[in-house]
């Protein structure tokens, strides 16, 4: 999924920190991705016990799909400041075939009840992913939009969407490759999501938790300056969401609604794209 409170105010351009592995304050802003996704309703539907393992859920997530990604990527954006951290994204450019998405101390928290469309949902938004790149090329995935409770509404996730909206544009890989993983075999890896972005989790608005790709031959892709429009995916968690995301051009490519018998919460995502700039034909208008 991708945002945890959707703005509606207007906010004056900022430029968001860059942060990664290895950064002094990487783990704030990895706490500002939990404390903004536990209110969500599938954190009730995923954990058994949500108000005791909500926030540590959510960072165990954002930290095992950062310990993907190469050393040296720069897939956290921080506003006000990396050193004070109340908005927080989490983006980087996927490609297929590099790394096999692993969570194995996040799904442990996943109680059994919910395994089934945990599952289904991470084979679905893999398939989804590699539809839109088979159609565009390297693209632009968010995990996480989320901003802390108390600073909801105040214009941050609008700023750090618009700064993730800005480099897509100009879709320079060889700068956006600070979220790129080195390439791997060729082939699908596997994927398993936990709602939020993971989007992808964010309400919240959405993007998915899932591996990165990319590397030494993403610029090639590009033609020879590396840059042109990428799209720019990622999963809504909530109606409020897709329509704060619709707003800003993306496009629904498939819903995902669960409920569970029992089970408190639910589980709900809409997959969207936002196309290339200078794209035409909808989202399946082939860029690459």
């Amino acid at each position: 999924m991708a945002s945890s409170a959707v703005s509606t105010e207007d906010p004056t351009v900022a430029v968001p920190s860059r942060l990664g592995q290895g950064h002094p304050h990487t783990n704030q802003a990895l706490d500002v991705i939990g404390v903004g996704f536990a209110p969500h309703p599938c954190t009730s539907f995923f954990l058994g016990d949500a108000e005791r393992d909500g926030v540590r859920f959510w960072t165990s997530m954002s930290r095992e799909i950062l310990e993907m990604l190469r050393p040296g990527a720069q897939p956290l954006y921080a506003l006000p400041s990396a050193s004070e951290p109340e908005g927080v994204a989490f983006a980087y450019v996927w490609r297929p075939g590099a790394v096999l998405f692993n969570i194995p101390k996040t799904e442990a928290m996943v109680q059994a009840a919910v395994q089934a469309p945990w599952d289904a949902s991470g084979d679905l938004w893999h398939r989804l992913m590699l539809d839109v790149y088979a159609a565009h090329g390297p693209f632009v995935n968010i995990d996480f939009i989320a901003v802390r409770p108390e600073r909801a509404r105040a214009g941050l996730g609008r700023q750090l969407l618009g700064a993730i909206l800005r480099e897509a544009d100009a879709g320079c890989l060889a700068t956006l490759a600070q979220g790129l993983e080195q390439p791997g075999p060729a082939g699908p890896e596997g994927a398993n999501a936990a709602g939020g972005g993971s989007t992808a989790a964010t309400g919240q608005e959405g993007g998915s938790p899932a591996a990165g790709g990319g590397g030494a031959g993403a610029e090639a892709e590009g033609g020879a300056a590396g840059c042109r429009g990428l799209a720019v995916f990622l999963a809504a968690s909530s109606p409020d969401s897709e329509a704060w995301y619709g707003r800003h051009g993306f496009q629904v490519l498939h819903r995902f609604h669960e409920r569970v018998a029992g089970v408190p919460g639910s589980y709900y995502l809409t997959f969207m794209v936002r196309p290339p700039r200078g794209a035409s034909g909808g989202w399946n208008a082939v860029a690459a």
